[in-house]
Formats: C-alpha cells, structure tokens, sequence
C-alpha cells in the first residue's frame, strides 16, 4: 500500500520538477544523439506519473496512473536491455530484461482484479 503525498509538499514538489528535468533531458538527448536513447524520455514519464499516483487521492484513477507507470518502467528496461546488448554488456542487458519482465508480470497481476469485476 503506498503512502498518498500531498501536492502541495516538498517532497511532491522536488519528484515532479526532477521528473520533468529528466524527460526534458531525454528529449534533449533523443534529439542530439539518437533514437536509441529514448529510454530516458520513458523513464521520466514513468516517475511522473508514478508521482501523481501517489498524490491522487482518487483511489481508482491512483490506480491507473500507477499501472501506466509500470508500463512506462517496463519499456524502459526493455530500451536499457536493447541498449546495453547492442553495446556488449550482456550481464547488464539480462538484468534489466528480467527487471523488466518482473515489472510487466506485476503490472498483468495488477490488472487481474479489475477484470474480476
């Protein structure tokens, strides 16, 4: 069960700005190098909208936002696993594969219960 942050905190206010520093600085990053590093533009939408899950105080959209989240943290490992493989780390490229796959797993298991209804 995660700890629901309120908007207008500190803590709230320094994840959201680091949040959107990060997609800012892959989009800039994306642009100047190439397509392949566009991992770090999912990343930070990922930690933004896990940051506006815990701060929703609406217990299904909070849901919601989380469950993208994990999307956006899944592909993400998928981009750093293709990253690091084309760059010969292959020890780190099956990390962030079964990071990723463990990521996914939770995400369908999470869904199961919104399907039961």
């Amino acid at each position: 069960m995660k700890t629901p942050i309120k908007r207008n905190s500190k803590q709230f206010l320094f994840s959201f700005f680091v949040s959107i520093c990060i997609i800012i600085a892959g989009v800039a990053v994306t642009i100047m190098e190439s397509l392949i590093t566009s991992y770090i533009v999912l990343m930070g939408v990922g930690l933004l909208l896990f940051i506006l899950s815990i701060s929703e105080t609406d217990a299904k959209l909070s849901k919601l936002l989380s469950i993208c989240s994990n999307v956006f943290a899944s592909a993400t490992c998928f981009g750093l696993y293709f990253h690091f493989k084309s760059s010969g780390s292959t020890v780190t490229a099956k990390f962030f594969a079964l990071f990723g796959i463990f990521i996914s797993i939770t995400t369908i298991y999470s869904l199961i219960p919104i399907f039961k209804r």
